[in-house]
């Protein structure tokens, strides 16, 4: 496939005519590299073009069925506010996550954090939440670290569950599958 031919499935994410030149390369890599199987370790995982510790977490517990914790902005910001964890890269976030919980919670922990703080936390959202689940919101308007309000482009990965709706009405808070 051509970067052209790529880039229209993806044409609706950030920096797409990029990613589809880094997707293109990395195939190929992975190809001629690797047999035609993608492989299953953050090292190599690491060494393709366009795949950061995010991508690379993704891959090893959804492809790979590994257990991995998937660290980006929302679940850096929450556990560091509710000083779960006192961290301010994604790999230490990563490795004290690790110390802390069990390995059975890894994969899921982001799937229950990220709509949370990604949703439900909104600042126009916030007055909607139960005031116990208010509490929880990292204070966005007045952060204290800068680079947890920072807004970054979003992953081809990322990913919303039934979290935040559950949290908004009062109903469930596990997301739902097939969503």
């Amino acid at each position: 496939m051509t970067p052209e031919e790529i880039n229209r499935p993806i044409a609706h994410t950030a920096y797409h005519e990029t990613k589809a030149h880094w997707i293109r390369e990395t195939a190929c890599r992975i190809v001629h590299q690797y047999g035609g199987t993608v492989p299953c370790n953050e090292k190599d995982l690491l060494t393709l073009k366009g795949v950061g510790l995010k991508c690379a977490s993704v891959v090893l517990a959804l492809a790979c069925g590994q257990p991995a914790i998937i660290v980006e902005t929302h679940v850096q910001r929450l556990v560091n506010t509710w000083g779960y964890v006192h961290s301010t890269t994604p790999r230490q976030t990563v490795k004290a996550l690790e110390a802390k919980l069990p390995q059975q919670y890894w994969t899921a922990f982001n799937r229950w954090l990220e709509p949370f703080d990604k949703y439900a936390c909104r600042p126009e959202r916030r007055d909607a939440l139960r005031p116990e689940v208010r509490t929880l919101c990292p204070a966005r308007e007045t952060g204290t670290n800068p680079a947890w309000t920072k807004t970054r482009p979003q992953s081809v990965c990322d990913r919303a569950g039934g979290l935040a709706s559950g949290l908004l009405t009062g109903g469930p808070t596990r997301p739902r599958r097939g969503r």
